[in-house]
């Protein structure tokens, strides 16, 4: 699969092409089993939970990890930080994107979301518009009777200083 974004200087024209996952680290979650679930405790999202904060909803809070599995993956690894963005990789919501805008503590569901961090030379809410105009339209496009499919764009982005 390519994502390739051209970054451009809309005052010259020039521009410089990279991978998605040049401008942004992309990757998920560590996963969670259904035994680890408790109940009450830090919110566990799910594609649900992503695609309601999307809508600016409140996330109907069903499932919970124990804070102790929460601080342990905060250690080890990494947690969803403000700015991220999840996006929904699951059958009829792909491509529902939301962009982490609150401290409170969560961990989410791995598989069916993808997470954007640590971004280089681009604003994350800048690179979720672009993302929430472009993933859909390829979707559509594969929709439409391709055999095999792959979702591919290219598109320009302004610096991030335009941004």
């Amino acid at each position: 699969t390519a994502y390739e974004i051209y970054q451009c200087d809309w005052s010259s024209d020039v521009c410089s092409s990279d991978l998605l996952g040049e401008v942004a680290d992309i990757t998920s979650s560590k996963r969670i089993y259904k035994d680890e679930y408790v109940t009450s405790g830090i919110p566990f999202y799910r594609t649900k939970e992503i695609v309601e904060l999307s809508k600016g909803l409140q996330p109907s809070l069903e499932l919970f990890i124990s804070e102790e599995r929460y601080k342990e993956i905060k250690t080890k690894y990494e947690i969803p930080k403000l700015g991220d963005i999840l996006i929904s990789a699951a059958v009829g919501t792909l491509g529902i994107s939301w962009v982490v805008n609150n401290p409170n503590p969560f961990y989410f569901k791995d598989g069916n979301l993808v997470w954007f961090k640590d971004f280089k030379n681009v604003n994350s809410e800048y690179l979720k518009l672009v993302l929430d105009v472009f993933v859909p339209q390829q979707i559509h496009i594969l929709s439409a009777g391709a055999a095999y499919n792959i979702i591919e764009f290219k598109t320009r982005l302004s610096p991030k200083n335009q941004q």
